[in-house]
């Protein structure tokens, strides 16, 4: 299979056409479409192979088509504009019941109250819509990118529960000093977030992230966060998976209790955090320090915070109330 890049220069379009060759190189299969961009859609046990191909006219995208390799022929056709909702070029599917459902990002933010929620749609293989997902991506967003390769999606991975954990990067404007930066978050279908971290930091902006594989290369055994400060400063803080402690569940018997005190407007834990953050819904860093055993709330707003701890070679996560 191989691909041919047109462009028509007194137009400004561009495009790309598909075909399939024998080993004399005759073409035996061709898709001569409007072709912008392709992306290849993970594997499925017992279903076809499949490319999410992006059409349109020009450089500009109209539709996504699902694609199957195998019988070489489109299944399934979204536009651009979808019962309403603008699609993303984030898109991928999952194992569904013995076939597989699709999972397409929005383009479009849902504003709740003043807090938007990046949404991803699942429909059917079919295209009826299922469900959506809200994720939530704070008070001020620029952007907002759902992470839907099947590493991500695969459950177990985050924590040991066999629900799919939705990974996503969105970048926040800081309204006080006018800069942006991205947050990185793994959040429960609900919502909850699970683990957060946020380029507003002095080990600069999150650049990137990804698994590092146990020895014998079967499963994930770290999850890799870069920051990047400057074009020459990169630091890579590593994760050990599943999560020990998730935000939106009680630690273990035996691990790190964090508490609040309402009365001495405090939050505090059970052993000293080498570091401790805490963070508002929109990801805004309000709380930070070194060696410490708890941190004051007081003179923050009423609502929910996340206090994020580093105590002997272990990240702890979790949500707490200020009321």
């Amino acid at each position: 299979m191989y691909g041919i890049d047109y462009e028509d220069l007194l137009h400004d379009k561009s495009w790309t056409n598909y075909y399939v060759a024998d080993e004399q190189g005759n073409r035996i299969k061709n898709l001569e479409k409007n072709i912008i961009d392709v992306y290849e859609m993970d594997a499925v046990e017992g279903q076809d192979n499949q490319l999410g191909l992006i059409t349109g006219e020009g450089n500009m995208g109209t539709g996504i088509e699902m694609f199957s390799i195998e019988s070489w022929n489109t299944d399934l056709t979204f536009p651009a504009v979808y019962n309403g909702d603008l699609l993303s070029i984030y898109f991928n599917r999952i194992p569904d019941n013995g076939g597989y459902s699709y999972l397409i990002g929005l383009g479009q933010a849902l504003n709740e109250n003043g807090t938007y929620y990046g949404i991803i749609n699942n429909y059917s293989r079919t295209g009826e819509f299922i469900k959506n997902v809200k994720l939530n991506i704070g008070q001020t967003p620029v952007s907002f990118t759902p992470i839907l390769w099947s590493g991500a999606l695969t459950p177990n991975v985050y924590d040991n529960d066999n629900a799919i954990e939705y990974t996503y990067v969105y970048r926040m404007l800081n309204p006080d000093t006018n800069k942006t930066f991205n947050v990185f978050n793994v959040a429960e279908e609900n919502s909850d977030i699970i683990f957060s971290v946020n380029g507003e930091t002095e080990k600069g902006d999150v650049l990137s992230s990804g698994f590092v594989l146990n020895k014998t290369g079967e499963k994930f055994h770290k999850l890799a966060v870069t920051y990047r400060t400057s074009n020459t400063h990169y630091t890579t803080e590593f994760y050990d998976l599943p999560f020990s402690t998730l935000a939106t569940q009680e630690n273990a018997a035996g691990s790190v209790k964090i508490y609040t005190d309402k009365i001495n407007n405090i939050v505090g834990w059970t052993e000293k955090a080498d570091t401790y953050e805490m963070y508002d819904i929109s990801g805004k860093v309000v709380r930070k320090g070194l060696n410490a055993y708890q941190t004051s709330t007081l003179g923050l707003s009423k609502g929910i915070y996340i206090i994020r701890l580093a105590a002997k070679n272990r990240i702890i996560s979790k949500k707490f109330i200020v009321q």
